[in-house]
């Protein structure tokens, strides 16, 4: 089963971080029958956005890659 994502992206995007979808997860937004575990974005990380990113994903476990 494929995680839903959707409250993770509504926090991101509540948050003011701006950032795009990209991998599977993108694929699967536009029609894609692939499954995907995980969600990658790319963004540009300014030290504004990284105090956004760190209050949006705080108690969750972020891997960097």
């Amino acid at each position: 089963m494929t995680p839903d994502f959707s409250p993770l992206i509504a926090k991101l995007t509540d948050s003011g971080f701006e950032f795009v979808m990209i991998g599977g997860c993108a694929a699967v937004t536009h029609g894609s029958a692939q499954v995907t575990r995980d969600l990658d974005i790319c963004a540009v990380l300014t030290g504004a956005d990284v105090e956004r990113l760190r209050r949006a994903l705080a108690g969750r476990n972020p891997a960097v890659a």
